[in-house]
């Protein structure tokens, strides 16, 4: 779970798994959010990209993590060349946050860029489950893709 507030209380809660299928994002007296769940597709109700230029641009972004810090602009960028024209919003979203998870599997973690020479990235403490809640959560709140410096960047440390 990711508290937003606690005047008024207000939290993000990533869960696994849900009745009425795949993996649900819930928003809790989030200001400014009119939807109360997200559904993130799972294998079987996944939005339809071609795989294998999903598994080409997912090569591209993860090479591109062990070699730099990779910003958003780059993956807004595949989510669009995937998706093609007339994606919605949430198609997009759902695409932005498989590959965001498919990155975590491949070894590449979220955080802040710092000032410091010695240690110029900052992982955040969290797993998995609680990056997409939180970027989920930034995303919804804009209501559009990030740009590079926007929420986090990604490595492979």
């Amino acid at each position: 779970m990711w508290q937003l507030s606690d005047d008024p209380k207000a939290n993000v809660t990533y869960r696994p798994f849900s009745k009425s299928g795949g993996a649900p994002i819930d928003y809790n007296g989030v200001d400014g959010l009119d939807m109360k769940r997200l559904h993130i597709p799972q294998h079987g109700d996944r939005v339809m990209v071609n795989q294998d230029a999903y598994r080409r641009k997912l090569e591209y972004l993860t090479q591109y993590a062990e070699d730099d810090w990779l910003g958003f602009s780059v993956i807004s960028g595949s989510v669009g060349t995937l998706l093609g024209r007339g994606g919605s919003f949430h198609e997009q979203l759902a695409l932005l946050l498989r590959i965001v998870g498919d990155l975590y599997g491949a070894g590449a973690r979220a955080g802040e860029l710092t000032e410091s020479t010695k240690d110029p990235f900052l992982p955040w403490p969290w797993d998995k489950a609680e990056v997409l809640t939180r970027i989920t959560a930034d995303v919804e709140q804009h209501s559009r893709l990030p740009d590079s410096g926007d929420i986090c960047w990604f490595t492979v440390p």
